[in-house]
């Protein structure tokens, strides 16, 4: 019993070591510090505080709202593009007539919770019973368009064809 732990003891050191020499020999390079730089270099894109008068990327604080994207539109300008959140206006905080009824009738997060971890005998019905199948189908399919899917290949041919420059 003495030795199995001991083997372990072994391996763990073993892995911690080999750790230790990876990320002191990969880690120290002038590219990871460059990596570094750059990122840290990307909580700054605005300029160095909030009160400075330069802006460098209007879209740095993300100011669209609800999965809107931002469109910078010279050094200064931002657009938010709002197709197919549900919302508009300038920063896509304005609701359609179909969000704003969706947002009305969703539950408060702490309600959801509630009726989630209480009425075990409801949970109990739902799961012993072909409803639970049901109920799964429609909540797969209500919420398959958040999947990001790439669109399936529909070919006659099922061969890829590629066209390549050689000069610039």
């Amino acid at each position: 019993m003495l030795s199995r732990k001991r083997g372990v003891r072994l391996q763990d050191d073993f892995a911690r070591l080999s750790f230790q020499r990876w990320f002191t020999t990969k880690m120290s390079s002038p590219a990871w510090f460059f990596a570094l730089f750059l990122l840290l270099r990307g909580q700054f894109c605005c300029g160095n505080d909030k009160s400075s008068p330069i802006t460098i990327n209007p879209c740095c604080h993300y100011p669209c709202e609800n999965w809107g994207v931002c469109l910078r539109i010279g050094l200064d300008r931002y657009e938010c593009d709002c197709t197919g959140t549900g919302y508009y206006g300038e920063n896509c905080t304005t609701p359609e007539f179909w969000s704003r009824i969706q947002d009305t009738l969703r539950p408060d997060p702490d309600v959801m919770n509630y009726i989630l971890t209480h009425f075990q005998w409801l949970w109990n019905i739902i799961n012993a019973t072909r409803l639970r199948d049901w109920l799964m189908g429609v909540v797969l399919t209500a919420r398959s368009d958040l999947i990001p899917n790439p669109p399936t290949y529909n070919s006659k041919t099922e061969s890829l064809s590629f066209q390549m420059q050689t000069s610039w």
